[in-house]
């Protein structure tokens, strides 16, 4: 695991905050994103690849904000009529698309998956890995960068 370092970072995200967008979903984030975006709101992680389950690689632009715009509840508002019930977003990628929390098979514990906002239906929808954690421990640079 490389180790990240996070740039851009907003103003840090209480309880409080977190919680009342949770309300307003009607899901509980897991623990490991929400400790991430108490201190990293809104920033952008180096190394920011990703490797698909099936294959090729993604990019990990910025956590959507719980304080300044793009909000996380903005976001949601205006993506949610292409997203399947269950589906929140809570990243970019540097194209428009979003990395989201998919609690369709387990309300407790979202697999992380990559919305292309470029496709249809669930052709648009990609697992990438099975946790925030996994998430975090698997980005790595690009190599054709060194």
């Amino acid at each position: 695991m490389e180790k990240i370092i996070w740039q851009h970072v907003h103003e840090p995200v209480d309880e409080n905050t977190i919680k009342k967008i949770e309300d307003s979903f009607g899901i509980s984030f897991p623990h490991d994103y929400k400790d991430c975006i108490m201190k990293f709101n809104g920033g952008r992680p180096k190394p920011n690849i990703f490797n698909f389950v099936d294959d090729g690689e993604g990019t990990l632009g910025y956590l959507l904000s719980f304080t300044r715009n793009p909000k996380i509840e903005t976001v949601y508002g205006l993506i949610s009529e292409y997203l399947p019930e269950y589906v929140f977003p809570f990243a970019t990628d540097s194209a428009g698309n979003m990395l989201c929390f998919d609690y369709r098979k387990d309300k407790h514990s979202p697999s992380i998956v990559f919305y292309n906002h470029e496709e249809d239906d669930e052709d648009a929808i990609e697992l990438v890995c099975v946790s925030f954690t996994d998430l975090l421990e698997s980005l790595h640079y690009d190599e054709d960068e060194y």
